[in-house]
């Protein structure tokens, strides 16, 4: 019988793990996140964090200011009078008999 394509599928992935090699920057970066840091590196990893959230933060700041100086401002929605009712939301006029 033929494969599924399903088969198929996870054929393929177990070639792609396989030929996969984890390159020499991979091992460091493994090696950076299991072991133990020290108090130091920790805050200076928040500074640095806090630094580009804050640069980050600046500029979308700056980008929408921009925007809504180059767009006018909408007039605010005030309180609309009362609609009147449509001609055809009226009671028909009763005929009398004749």
């Amino acid at each position: 019988m033929f494969p599924t394509i399903a088969e198929q599928h996870a054929a393929m992935r177990r070639k792609e793990l396989e030929e996969a090699a984890m390159t020499p920057y991979d091992t460091y970066r493994l090696y950076q996140i299991e072991r133990q840091k020290s108090i130091t590196e920790v805050r200076y990893a928040d500074e640095q964090a806090g630094r580009i959230a804050a640069a980050t933060a600046g500029a979308l700041r700056r980008l929408t200011h921009a925007a809504r100086r180059q767009h006018p401002r909408r007039p605010r929605a005030t309180a609309r009078a009362p609609v009147p009712p449509c001609s055809s939301d009226r009671m028909p006029e009763t005929v009398e008999a004749r």
